[in-house]
């Protein structure tokens, strides 16, 4: 899969390594949204030498609650309530946070005017106090339309990203399907076998040639498609062991089925691939249960050190973590949802 090719500018954005970089370019902004903000207000401390102090504590108070005000945003209120699709909380908690903090910073700010004996910018009459919260307002706003917009940009590139990722492992685990699919290994055991048995059970071979060809169809044909019928896979599953017996990896088997199956769909070649044996087993019991909402299939074979990475791999990309494969002395268990 080709990579789209990136820029810098969605590098500074999103790339891990720049997240410091960041922070500090959003520090300065904040820096400088505060002087601003403070400086306007009491432009008259600006060039008494006495107010110098004042004005820094100031300046240092409106920064400081409004870098808290985006580390709440930021580490809180987005991961816990924008980011898991819960607008409603995000929003009145969003309110509920710039409420307090802002009357926090306006809390303080009246003590170090009082301490410094300063006029508060709430003693101007009236109409430029509102006129003044409402600018302040509008830019806040801004402010955090922005960061809101740049988290978002950032979680959708990452799930872009996981997507990707998914869909190349998803490649290559079909592919690793297709390579399995006709195994070399049971083609020429199949053949060896008809050959050795062509002459003394000539019915039986031509019986055997038959199913294995409904194998390799299903396998090269039904199993493109995402989902099919669970009575489909049943029927390959049962020409499948028929094959393996014929072949001699296994003495006899069974298969069992409680609940109804009628409608019920399933990725193909799904059971199969906790059927590939290296060495001959005795009887293969093969259980299915159907049930409201899950489809249990169970199989024992006497087989207790089995390797089954590719399997869970592939059940892990069809599923993520709605399947539960479980493999212990009694046999082995896959509970997979279905709908």
């Amino acid at each position: 899969m080709q990579s789209t090719p990136k820029s810098l500018a969605t590098d500074l954005l999103l790339d891990e390594r720049y997240h410091l970089l960041r922070y500090v370019v959003l520090c300065v902004a904040l820096l400088i949204f505060s002087i601003s903000e403070i400086t306007f207000n009491y432009v008259q401390l600006i060039g008494d030498a006495a107010g110098q102090l004042s004005l820094i504590l100031l300046i240092a108070n409106c920064f400081i609650w409004k870098v808290a005000y985006l580390v709440v945003l930021v580490k809180l209120l987005v991961p816990r309530f924008f980011n898991r699709g819960r607008y409603g909380f995000f929003f009145v908690s969003l309110l509920v946070v710039t409420v307090a903090l802002v009357g926090l910073q306006y809390l303080v700010e009246g003590g170090i005017c009082s301490r410094y004996g300063i006029a508060t910018r709430y003693t101007a009459p009236l109409h430029y106090i509102a006129l003044d919260a409402m600018v302040l307002n509008i830019q806040w706003l801004i402010v955090i339309i922005d960061v809101i917009l740049g988290l978002c940009v950032k979680r959708m590139a990452q799930e872009r990203q996981l997507n990707q990722q998914q869909q190349a492992e998803r490649a290559q685990m079909e592919t690793a399907l297709m390579k399995q699919q006709i195994s070399p290994a049971m083609l020429c055991t199949t053949l060896h076998t008809c050959g050795q048995r062509a002459l003394t059970d000539a019915e039986a071979t031509s019986g055997a040639l038959l199913r294995f060809s409904r194998v390799l169809r299903y396998q090269l044909y039904d199993s493109r498609r995402e989902l099919s019928l669970l009575k489909s896979e049943l029927d390959f599953v049962h020409e499948y062991l028929n094959v393996l017996q014929f072949d001699g990896v296994c003495k006899s088997f069974t298969i069992n089925t409680d609940g109804s199956i009628m409608g019920i769909m399933v990725p193909p070649l799904v059971f199969t691939s906790l059927m590939q044996y290296s060495e001959p087993v005795g009887n293969i019991d093969c259980h299915f249960t159907v049930g409201a909402d899950n489809l249990q299939f169970t199989i024992a074979d006497g087989r207790t050190d089995a390797d089954f990475a590719a399997a869970r791999k592939r059940l892990s990309l069809l599923y993520a973590d709605r399947y539960s494969l479980i493999v212990n002395n009694n046999g082995i268990c896959l509970t997979i949802p279905i709908s």
